[in-house]
């Protein structure tokens, strides 16, 4: 059912009881019936490229839903109910328009990789720290300031991108994601960089290009598998000594 550039999704759609995928990328739909609630056996549904504008409260209701692809839609909200989805492992809903994620959001407890790139958030809620199983969070794109101290919690977290936003500083409590592997933080407004880096210990990439960096800290020469330190177009005016302890790409 891709492709076929349709507008409306018939409620008939509701007698499909057992649907497993439901491929619906590359229409015209600005909205799902109400009636996608009863396909209770769906595992996967793929809404790219449409036109939705919102996603209904009753997908809530479809309780073995793994894996759901909304990017490139027109998206400013998603249902508090999205939190019900207790089985979700993949959520994909960059090139939307959200400037918000509801609190709800934290339940998503078994959820691995959440792409959220290319929205207009503004901050991220404090409940993100509950997806404690996430391994992938790329937020490039966006409008946030900052991140909450509760993004520590996220200890699985191995690939962090956060590319193209308006961060000032980092929380010290990024220092508990110790099975980071990839930081991507470029084009932001950094001025400095907590010392709990240091902390990274299986940290491999640092990009931290197009920022304002002024310094960075001792710690960071404490990252001994660190190969990669992208530092272009900063203020830096000396690097730290530590550095010389490590075999990196500068």
């Amino acid at each position: 059912m891709s492709g076929l550039k349709f507008s409306d999704l018939p409620a008939d759609i509701g007698l499909f009881t057992n649907l497993h995928v439901l491929n619906l990328e590359d229409n015209d739909l600005t909205e799902l019936p109400a009636e996608i609630g009863l396909l209770k056996e769906l595992q996967a549904i793929r809404l790219r490229n449409n036109h939705l504008t919102t996603l209904p409260a009753e997908i809530g209701d479809l309780s073995n839903l793994r894996w759901l692809w909304v990017e490139k839609n027109k998206l400013e909200s998603l249902p508090p109910e999205i939190g019900q989805l207790q089985n979700l492992v993949r959520l994909w809903v960059q090139d939307n328009q959200l400037k918000k994620l509801p609190e709800q959001i934290g339940q998503l407890v078994n959820l691995k990789t959440f792409q959220i790139m290319s929205n207009k958030l503004e901050k991220l809620p404090a409940e993100i720290g509950q997806m404690t199983e996430l391994r992938q969070l790329l937020l490039n794109d966006n409008l946030l300031t900052f991140l909450p101290v509760e993004l520590g919690q996220l200890i699985h977290l191995h690939t962090l991108e956060i590319e193209r936003n308006r961060l000032q500083l980092l929380p010290p409590e990024i220092g508990n994601l110790t099975k980071l592997e990839s930081l991507k933080l470029e084009q932001n407004k950094l001025e400095k960089l907590p010392t709990a880096i240091g902390k990274l210990v299986n940290l491999a990439v640092l990009e931290v290009h197009d920022n304002k960096l002024e310094v960075l800290p001792e710690s960071i020469g404490q990252l001994k598998k660190l190969y990669i330190l992208d530092t272009y177009n900063n203020k830096l005016k000396i690097l730290p000594e530590s550095l010389a302890y490590l075999s990196i790409e500068l």
